[in-house]
């Protein structure tokens, strides 16, 4: 790739979640002199536009020189010259099950690395059916979920398992938000709504992509069902209905084959929230979703009236930069396993508690991702895999320095002492 113009070409810069990614790199690259890049999308107009508001907000006047790249979905060839030109692609424009594979084709023919930050399992896992194959062959690294969806959880298992004082068996992760709401931006909605209509097909796409099932763990990991109080967030929780879990499970999977790991932790996300009510609340909103969601027709009221079937959290205008600025997260990761010498026959008996906190995180966590990830194949290129291929994010930067690049960029990763060990510690107090 030593003919590329640029390290890092944003595609769908001019969008709601390409904007805050263009802000997030310009903050970025102002600390860093080495990486090039510019911005891709149909509108020269929007684009140069874009680059002006950057630059008046962040104050970074080198942002309105960024070189600016025409490239629109309506013309595949505009792709392939944006393709030719980048190392690697950060594609932003969603629905990727309607909008991904024309870029993901564009950066194979153009010899480029594509990350995503794609939510959708049936995007994810059919690219990976079609295209791995000839990924191997280009060379050329295809990762989707690079956004909130799915890195936090695949960095956040990564964390616990370096951390766990022996062998994990399951791990449990439990997401909260806090600070001010602000609105998902109908985009993030269009790729919720098209993603559950697509369900019944992920089935057949995973009896194709794992026709051997992996060994069956030795304790396998229960349920909690689709409503409890937990005590270590004190907060009631839900089942995550997103990516995460089988983003995660493909790592572990491809980590698993390739002897990194002994066995392969057994995961399951959910969220919390802090009243039942609004865990009622969220649970009524996700069956009328997944209802609806199974019919063409209802599909297109819910993209039609998107602030009716949301309560008005929906809309086509997304937070404002303050709304984003003071909103965040805090993901907790409950691990359960053995210790270097115990019976793997008998019930786990150690327990890690880790922590990731970081800001808002659909929009700044999400661009922060993408971005670390893109300099981590800048960067640690040696320690990626050593073929092309279409990879998740956990699979991919196993190796690599990525979890410490996101802790340098405002993640904060730390690990929970156990109750033994508080108690320990106000008595030598």
């Amino acid at each position: 790739m030593s003919s590329k113009v640029y390290d890092i070409v944003v595609f769908g810069a001019t969008g709601y979640t390409g904007s805050v990614v263009v802000e997030q790199l310009a903050q970025y690259c102002a600390t860093v002199s080495n990486i090039t890049w510019a911005v891709a999308g149909r509108s020269d107009t929007k684009l140069e536009k874009l680059l002006a508001n950057v630059a008046d907000s962040s104050g970074l006047e080198f942002v309105r020189r960024i070189p600016r790249v025409q490239a629109s979905l309506e013309r595949p060839e505009s792709l392939l010259e944006m393709a030719k030109q980048a190392r690697i692609v950060l594609n932003c424009v969603g629905p990727y099950a309607l909008y991904g594979e024309e870029v993901v084709t564009a950066c194979l023919d153009g010899e480029a690395h594509h990350l995503d930050i794609s939510g959708e399992p049936v995007f994810l896992e059919s690219t990976q059916l079609n295209f791995n194959e000839r990924a191997k062959e280009k060379g050329v690294f295809i990762i989707g979920a690079c956004g909130f969806d799915s890195v936090p959880s695949e960095v956040g298992v990564q964390y616990t398992m370096e951390n766990f004082p022996g062998q994990v068996n399951e791990i449990e992760s439990i997401l909260r938000f806090s600070g001010e709401t602000g609105k998902i931006h109908f985009g993030t909605w269009e790729s919720a709504v098209n993603s559950f209509g697509q369900r019944n097909e992920v089935a057949e796409i995973r009896k194709k992509l794992y026709p051997c099932p992996l060994p069956p763990p030795a304790h396998r990991q229960k349920s909690r069902g689709m409503l409890f109080f937990d005590n270590t967030v004190s907060a009631w929780c839900l089942p995550f209905l997103g990516c995460d879990q089988s983003v995660v499970y493909r790592s572990q999977r491809y980590l698993h084959s390739k002897k990194e790991i002994a066995n392969p932790v057994q995961f399951k996300p959910y969220f919390g929230v802090s009243s039942l009510f609004t865990a009622l609340l969220v649970l009524l909103m996700g069956a009328i979703l997944g209802f609806l969601a199974k019919f063409e027709k209802m599909r297109s009221c819910l993209l039609k009236y998107p602030g009716l079937f949301t309560f008005g959290l929906v809309s086509h205008e997304g937070s404002t930069r303050q709304q984003l600025k003071s909103s965040s997260f805090e993901a907790t990761f409950i691990a359960k396993g053995y210790d270097r010498t115990s019976d793997r026959s008998a019930p786990p008996n150690k327990t890690l508690i880790t922590r990731i906190r970081g800001p808002n995180p659909g929009y700044i966590t999400c661009a922060i991702c993408i971005i670390q990830a893109a300099v981590t194949l800048l960067r640690d290129l040696d320690k990626m895999p050593n073929e092309g291929g279409v990879y998740s994010p956990g699979a991919a930067f196993w190796k690599t320095g990525y979890l410490k690049r996101l802790q340098e960029s405002g993640l904060v990763f730390e690990t929970v002492p156990s109750a033994q060990e508080d108690e320990a510690e106000k008595k030598s107090n």
